[in-house]
């Protein structure tokens, strides 16, 4: 009996073991079979009847935040500047055609309609950036010039605050004005203007036709653009949409850093509904270099004037050559190299011709002055320069002039 059983507890085991066995090749055998049928369905479903493959729709992929990021961060450093200007009206002449005569425009000039003849009350808007949380505020110098009252509003608060001049510098168009605001208000971080390039992305922020906090994008589209309306000095040029009321905000890079300060637009001059004569953004808008805004807002803030640098001749603007000629006469009492100055210790003299401003090519007055100002007092550049059919260079040390 005992033999009996043991032979039936081993037959059972053998049995159990078969199923198992069983079953685990029918699970594998299923699974083989389930994804041959797979690969015959997708295959089935990839391929079109005239043999094309069906074009796949991929996973939804969230659109890049970092604008939006950037946005958040540097807006409330931005503010609204509006002024109130008593100006003299002399009946200037306008262009029958409603334009302007000239292409490049200051942001806001005759933002608002007013007469030709006769002292008038003109209100401006324009935009400033906070770059100390002291309240001081970079803008355009023409955003507040002649301004009787100069009031500033916070993207954060409804409240106007009255703002006063720190200094301006007509040179190169910027100035620096100062808010109370009682408590530490958020600044903007100053970038580096030499590291854009041409491609880069930009933001522009500001107030465009008094519209608070408006942000629009777009690239470098070129880098050193001198000769820009009535400015002697490298702009950079974007085709971000910047119109009236944008002057004196920031051209802001893809770190979030201010890399420019609005400053100009060109139009195509056929009028606008604000009567002025401005058509508003066509792609062509220029920003000055924040590397040549920082020491000039630097001193306003210091001492409320900045200098330039000089190199101590007085360059003829009539002449038609290639290059930049030295005066061969005295203009306006002024001796064509000026004594002790920077030419004369370098050796320049009268009627000399420079061809070459720091390693860069130099074809004219305008050229020249535009070079000079993108570096600082104190620089020490190459002049190449001819005289009596003779190439030579020298070393100049720039000097320095304050602004008025």
């Amino acid at each position: 009996m005992g033999i009996q059983l043991r032979e039936i507890g081993a037959w059972t085991r053998e049995r159990k073991f078969a199923a198992m066995l069983l079953v685990a090749a029918t699970l594998a055998i299923g699974i083989l079979i389930g994804t041959v049928i797979s690969g015959r369905v997708n295959a089935t479903h990839s391929i079109l009847p005239s043999g094309a493959t069906l074009l796949d729709l991929p996973n939804p992929v969230s659109m890049s935040n970092a604008f939006g990021a950037i946005v958040e961060r540097d807006e409330p450093a931005v503010v609204n500047i509006s002024t109130t200007q008593v100006i003299e009206r002399k009946g200037q002449p306008q262009n029958r055609g409603g334009g302007s005569l000239d292409p490049f425009h200051d942001f806001f000039n005759r933002f608002f309609d007013a007469p030709d003849e006769g002292p008038e009350a003109e209100r401006s808007l324009g935009s400033g950036i906070i770059v100390d949380k002291k309240g001081f505020i970079l803008t355009n110098n023409h955003v507040i010039e002649q301004a009787t009252k100069i009031q500033v509003q916070l993207n954060t608060e409804p409240t106007l605050y009255t703002a006063r001049v720190i200094g301006i510098d007509k040179e190169t168009d910027l100035a620096v004005v100062k808010i109370e605001a009682n408590r530490d208000l958020p600044n903007a971080k100053l970038g580096n203007s030499n590291g854009v390039h041409v491609g880069d992305w930009v933001l522009a922020i500001g107030s465009p036709f008094g519209l608070q906090a408006t942000v629009t994008a777009g690239i470098i589209s070129a880098k050193d653009r001198g000769n820009v309306g009535r400015q002697f000095q490298h702009f950079l040029q974007t085709d971000a949409p910047i119109n009236p009321g944008n002057s004196g905000g920031p051209l802001v890079d893809a770190q979030g850093q201010v890399v420019g300060v609005n400053s100009a637009i060109a139009t195509l001059g056929t009028g606008s509904v604000d009567g002025g004569g401005q058509s508003g953004s066509i792609g062509l808008g220029f920003a000055i270099p924040i590397n040549q805004v920082r020491r000039v807002a630097q001193e306003l803030v210091q001492t409320g004037k900045a200098v330039h640098p000089v190199i101590g001749a007085i360059i003829d603007t009539s002449y038609t050559g290639i290059g930049a000629r030295i005066a061969t006469s005295s203009t306006g009492g002024q001796p064509p190299i000026i004594q002790g100055g920077p030419s004369a210790r370098a050796g320049l003299r009268p009627g000399d011709v420079i061809v070459a401003f720091d390693g860069k090519r130099v074809t004219s007055a305008d050229e020249l002055i535009v070079d000079i100002r993108s570096h600082q007092p104190g620089d020490k550049v190459q002049i190449t320069f001819t005289r009596s059919g003779a190439r030579r260079t020298v070393t100049l040390t720039l000097g320095s002039a304050s602004s008025s």
